[in-house]
């Protein structure tokens, strides 16, 4: 079974799949060791499905297990390849980065506040 975070803010729940977004890390994380990227998706598919069969996640894999897919997996992945490092890595206002999340409930509270005084 897929793990999932359930995340809460303003009163509202939502379920958030972490895995489908670490897999573009994943996959960027290689491009960014010189891997073409056609090449690092490939290989990211390839784990997935391996890692799909064998019930596992990105953040069990040991070094040795990444060194196994690719040489260009360095130990550095592991701390940059999970769920946290993932959401941090996002910039843009939309985004999932804690800033940027932090801003958008700064701005609903913002837009309720008046929305109460309103009435």
């Amino acid at each position: 079974m897929r793990r999932r975070h359930v995340i809460a803010a303003l009163g509202l729940t939502c379920v958030l799949a972490v895995a489908p977004a670490v897999r573009a890390d994943v996959a960027d994380y290689l491009v960014s060791q010189g891997v073409a990227f056609r090449t690092a998706h490939e290989i990211v598919g390839g784990m997935v499905r391996k890692m799909l069969a064998e019930g596992k996640e990105f953040e069990t894999l040991t070094p040795a297990e990444w060194k196994a897919y690719h040489p260009a997996f360095g130990d550095a992945v592991m701390k940059v390849v999970t769920a946290h490092a993932s959401v941090r890595a996002k910039k843009t206002p939309q985004s999932t980065n804690p800033d940027a999340v932090s801003a958008q409930l700064a701005e609903i509270r913002q837009w309720l506040a008046g929305a109460q005084k309103a009435k």
